[in-house]
């Protein structure tokens, strides 16, 4: 008695990528808040993205290339070596930390000190909900 092949998947399927980390252009994660939330953003160097909250399931999307543009125009503005790592201040009661890691850098706000810089990187990124 053979065993017979195994089926191969429909032709709709489509295999799961997961794109290397060189791709990614920048990672946004926004935590906190009287709501509790954690949403996270990864954006790729050609324009696709990743929306990323616990408990819900990941959403992906492309930018339109004006809108990619538009973020590595802020992100190039912006000095990372002159941003803090880590929040700086006293701790801000049900406070919003935004943390932004990009080239190998990251820098940490918690909304009450957001340089101007960032928030213009914050306004290119496509929204995290």
């Amino acid at each position: 008695m053979t065993t017979p092949p195994a089926a191969s998947p429909p032709a709709t399927t489509l295999p799961a990528v997961t794109p290397d980390a060189d791709s990614v252009l920048v990672t946004f994660t926004e935590s906190g808040g009287i709501d509790g939330r954690h949403h996270s953003i990864v954006v790729y160097a050609d324009g696709r993205y990743l929306r990323v909250a616990p408990g819900a399931k990941n959403r992906p999307g492309r930018m339109k290339p004006a809108d990619l543009a538009e973020l590595r125009a802020a992100l190039d503005d912006v000095d990372f070596s002159r941003l803090p790592s880590r929040p700086t201040g006293p701790p801000v009661f049900d406070g919003i930390t935004r943390v932004l890691v990009h080239d190998g850098h990251t820098s940490v706000d918690v909304g009450t000190d957001t340089p101007v810089d960032l928030a213009e990187v914050y306004e290119a990124l496509p929204p995290l909900t």
